[in-house]
Formats: structure tokens, sequence, C-alpha cells
């Protein structure tokens, strides 16, 4: 049973009039692979890009579980809608992590009040066959860093006022003691923004290439202490690995939502009866995946917000479960609808899209996993 609070339930409402506006512009959102000005200020305006700040930064400070409920109602009217305030609250996140909080009540503080967002620059480009790895590298230059290197698949790059790099900065260290954070301002000379990823789903918030050829950036850009970016970007990671349950659970929520009132205004006829039974039992596996997703990511956002051990395994079971429920669940629609199903435009082709590039987020499930796995023999 979950218990809504009353802050909780007046997040929920606005996020879901919030979704009903996006809803009417999703298929232009997927097309365009843009969110519209006007839609983006919603979201300023309702708070829910500033959710997880604090308060003393002018944020709302809501805990995992109030940010997974907006995400979810969000990304029923629009996945972009959800992934944007997902993203916003992993660039948050690993300011926030690092114990700073005067810094981090700054840094956080300026993005509020100019309305920006945030990317998080973590990935590198894989090497081509015979190549060594290569991994964008932060030398210390008297009292300034010079960061060279490239960044692949930042999801938000292309509209981001900062973005959140981590980059080698002791190359013969071992990578969890080797990698720093820097908060590196749009328009910095040297940031380069490449090649946008042709993604076939959550359009609306594009993933970009990003180039450092010699950005030079001043001590107090660090974000954290050097050396710490590893464990920074890992416990931002897990914390928002709840919201990437929530994400899936909206798409599929929405997608069941639909297959029931398309069901509704199709009365069976006694010849097509076993066809409408299939139906049927398509739309109790649907929910039952739903359930278990919402309840999945509700006990580990809980669990995260209450510091408990088990917090980060059951945040990576949450996500690949939910992912995969809501892929599940919309393929069996698109069966049962045939043809139309896989059709462009229809809605439950996008909601496919959306589902499948939810797998991948923070990570492919078999990596969750494995990690999970690890902590469960560890005793967590």
């Amino acid at each position: 049973m979950r218990n809504y609070t009353r802050r909780m339930a007046g997040l929920r409402d606005k996020a879901r009039k919030a979704a009903a506006e996006f809803r009417s512009q999703a298929g232009t959102i997927d097309r365009d692979d843009q969110i519209p000005p006007a839609l983006l200020e919603l979201l300023w305006e309702s708070g829910f890009l500033s959710l997880v700040a604090p308060r003393s930064a002018g944020g709302l400070e809501a805990g995992l579980v109030e940010t997974a409920v907006v995400v979810e109602e969000l990304a029923r009217g629009s996945a972009a809608a959800g992934l944007l305030v997902l993203l916003q609250a992993l660039g948050m996140t690993a300011v926030m992590e690092t114990g700073e909080n005067k810094r981090a009540d700054e840094l956080l503080a300026r993005l509020i009040e100019r309305r920006e967002v945030c990317a998080f620059a973590l990935s590198e480009p894989e090497p081509g066959p015979g190549e060594k790895p290569r991994v964008t590298a932060a030398k210390k230059v008297r009292s300034e860093y010079l960061l060279t290197g490239h960044k692949t698949f930042v999801s938000g790059a292309r509209d981001a006022d900062l973005v959140i790099v981590f980059a080698v900065t002791g190359p013969k260290l071992p990578l969890k003691k080797a990698l720093t954070a820097f908060a590196v301002p749009a328009g910095t000379t040297g940031l380069l923004p490449g090649r946008e990823a042709a993604k076939a789903g959550l359009r609306g918030v594009p993933a970009t290439e990003l180039s450092l050829a010699g950005v030079r950036l001043p001590a107090s850009a660090r974000v954290g202490k050097q050396g710490e970016g590893y464990g920074l970007a890992r416990r931002s990671i897990v914390r928002c690995l709840p919201l990437v349950a929530a994400l899936s659970a909206g798409i599929l929520r929405e997608a069941l939502d639909l297959m029931v009132e398309l069901t509704r205004g199709r009365a069976p006829a006694p010849s097509v009866f076993s066809e409408f039974r299939a139906v049927e039992l398509a739309l109790a596996e649907m929910a039952a995946g739903l359930d278990v997703a919402r309840s999945m990511f509700w006990s580990a956002a809980s669990a995260l917000d209450d510091g408990a051990p088990e917090g980060e395994r059951l945040a990576r079971e949450a996500k690949w479960l939910a992912t995969e429920a809501a892929v599940t669940g919309i393929d069996s629609a698109v069966r049962l609808l045939g043809v139309d199903g896989a059709l462009r435009g229809n809605p439950f082709e996008r909601l496919g899209r959306d589902a499948r590039g939810a797998q991948i987020m923070l990570g492919p499930n078999h990596l969750h996993r494995l990690e999970a796995a690890r902590k469960l023999l560890a005793g967590r």
C-alpha cells in the first residue's frame, strides 16, 4: 500500500496536469526531437527542474520517492518530460553528493535562479579494433585545469547550460582514484558539441557527442575533491536508478490505459471471443508488470531515502525489472494491434521505442544484474 503524504499528492496532481499538456504535443516532440519552450517553462514553473535541490538553494528538497512520483506522472504524457526531470536530478545530485554544502548551494542556486539545465558527461567513445581506450584527461596547470578528450551520448547536452564532466586527473592511478568531476558552463572556449545520436526513442532530449579541445577551467570549477569523481558518479547514478524505473512505469501505464480504453470500445462478438480473451490475458499481464515496476521503484527510492544498506541493490533491481516490464507489456499490446500498432504516428509505436530506450539508460541491464548479485553476496 502506497501512502501519499499531502505534499506528495500535491506534486503528483501537479505533474498529472503538466503531463496532459505534454500529451497533447507528444507526437510533435518525438518528431522534432525538441521540447517546446512553453513546456520547458511549465516544468520550471511547476518546480520540477529544481525538485531535488535543497531549500537553501531555492529548490524543493524533494526526496527520491517524491521525485519518482513526479517522473512517473510526467512520463505518461511524454517520456521526454520525465527524462528531462531525471537528468536535471542526476546533475544536481552529483553536485550535492560532494558534501561541500556551501559550494553546492552556490552552484545550484545559480542554476535555479537562471533557470538553467545541466547534463552529465561520463561515457567515453568505444575504441576501435586495435585502438587504445581514449579517456578525457584534466591536467593541472598552476591554478587551472586543462581538459582534453571526448564524451559520447551525453543526454541533454545540446540544450544544457552546464555540463558535469568527468575526467582523469591521475593517469597512473586506478580508475577509482583517478576521476575528477568538473562543472563546465556551455559556451566555454574549447567545449564543442558534436554529432547528435539518431535515437529511436526517448526523443525530445537529444544525446550528443562533446569534444573538449583544451578547455581551461579554474580550480573552483572542480566538483568535489580531486580523485573522488568515480565514487561521485557511482552514487549519483545509483540514486537516480529508481527514477529510470519510474519513467518506465509511466510509459507502461500510459500504454495500459490506452489499451484498456481501446478494448472497452470493442464489445466482443461471439465469433471473436477467443481473440478478446487473448486481449484480457495481455491486459492482466501488463497490469501485473506495472504493479511490479511501481512497487520496485517505490521500495528502492524509500530505501535510498532512508539510507538502508540494501538501497543500491534494490535500485538496480528496480531499474532492470521496470524497464523490461515496460518493453514486454508494450510488445504484447503491439502484437494484438497487428499492423496498426507498428505504424508511425500510433502512440504504441512511440511508447515502445521509448521503453526500449530506457533499458540502456544509466547502464545496460545486464550490468545492473551483476552489481545486484555482488551486493547480495556481500550481505546487502
